[in-house]
């Protein structure tokens, strides 16, 4: 996936081994007032994992699955001839009703879709007190100084 910029997989994360659990516990209740004795029992659920939260490995997975779905769609569109990117392309218009959209025009509304759900991104990320990558230029996070 070298030929872009950057790509952000958000996930919760959790611990990797028995001995991450509870550090794990207490930095995502910090400042709650968790009491330790509730920490404790909440570990246990890790038991049947190994101590490995299973997100863990669904996102590796996830990242590989669209690292190879990356790879694929660049391919596909860039065996396009110019006149095979000028043709239509059936997709939604209004409810239960397809249109005829430029292919070319097509992966743009694409792109856009991208970026509006980028934008959701941010908005999501800063509720969580997170800060907002400069993944398409400086953010107010991450300026380019």
């Amino acid at each position: 996936m070298a030929d872009y910029d950057a790509f952000v997989l958000v996930s919760f994360g959790g611990p990797e081994g028995p001995a991450d659990v509870i550090p794990f516990l207490e930095n995502v209740t910090r400042g709650r007032g968790v009491p330790r004795e509730r920490l404790a029992e909440v570990a246990h659920h890790y038991d049947r994992f190994g101590g490995v939260s299973p997100i863990n490995q669904q996102c590796r997975d996830l990242l590989a699955a669209i690292e190879k779905a990356h790879t694929d769609y660049r391919a596909v569109v860039e065996s396009f001839s110019d006149a095979q990117l000028m043709e239509n392309v059936k997709f939604f218009s209004a409810p239960k009703t397809m249109g005829d959209y430029q292919r070319i025009g097509f992966m743009w509304f694409l792109l856009s879709d991208q970026i509006h759900h980028r934008g959701q991104f941010s908005i999501y990320s800063r509720m969580a007190d997170g800060k907002v990558p400069s993944i398409y230029g400086p953010s107010a996070d991450e300026p380019w100084n």
